[in-house]
């Protein structure tokens, strides 16, 4: 089922009036400070979210209303600034660019050169989703992988943006399971050396914010504490 672009923003604008309400702060600050627009937009082959300058197949032009996430993000991010103009938007990334694929959501190669502009300056946040070969096995998990070559690929996809302080980078969604070699592993292209590593990445780069999957523990087919 998909809904309407008009019905999207819609839901959007509804919600950020509603949170934006008095009720809805504490000691004075607001509860909800930010938007997630959409989770994990992604190709679903040609018919799916493309990124504004993707050179692939049919490319990505911004006349491509339908498909072109950045305009979308840009309409709907507008809209929702337009009620509260101090909500972060959180925009997510897409899984492929130029033919360079990767996680539904955390590819932001195509922020380099059309990033997502609104009204507001300085209130988009690009959200990166990242896992390990547990959930899929990406061509970067290989008997060659070191915690320099997946630094190689966080930096590529997202961390880039952060580096050259392009805007605010926030991890959010990570996580593994419970078990000890998932948590910390030495065999190269492991799901314990990719925990391990991420881990290490973010500690490296503070500026860098995040969000863990999932706290509950409950859906242990993705990932969990």
């Amino acid at each position: 089922f998909r809904s309407p672009q008009a019905n999207w923003v819609a839901d959007w604008q509804t919600l950020a009036a509603r949170y934006s309400a008095s009720q809805f702060t504490f000691n004075g600050n607001p509860t909800v400070i930010g938007v997630d627009l959409r989770n994990e937009p992604h190709s679903n082959g040609s018919s799916g979210s493309c990124w504004t300058g993707d050179t692939g197949t049919g490319g990505c032009p911004e006349s491509l209303t339908a498909q072109n996430w950045p305009v979308a993000a840009t309409t709907a991010g507008n809209a929702v600034l337009a009620i509260n103009p101090h909500l972060l938007v959180f925009v997510e990334g897409t899984d492929c660019y130029s033919g360079v694929c990767g996680w539904q959501g955390g590819n932001l190669i195509g922020v380099a050169t059309h990033p997502v502009t609104l009204s507001v300056p300085s209130q988009v946040v690009y959200s990166a989703h990242d896992y390990g070969p547990n959930l899929f096995q990406q061509s970067w998990f290989n008997a060659t992988t070191t915690p320099a070559s997946l630094n190689a690929v966080w930096g590529k996809y997202w961390g880039y943006i952060s580096a050259a302080g392009t805007a605010p980078v926030w991890v959010g969604e990570f996580g593994t399971t419970n078990n000890t070699t998932d948590i910390e592993n030495a065999t190269a292209g492991s799901q314990g050396q990719w925990f391990q590593s991420l881990v290490g990445y973010l500690q490296a780069n503070p500026a860098i914010q995040w969000t863990y999957w999932a706290l509950n523990g409950e859906e242990i087919g993705r990932a969990h504490v």
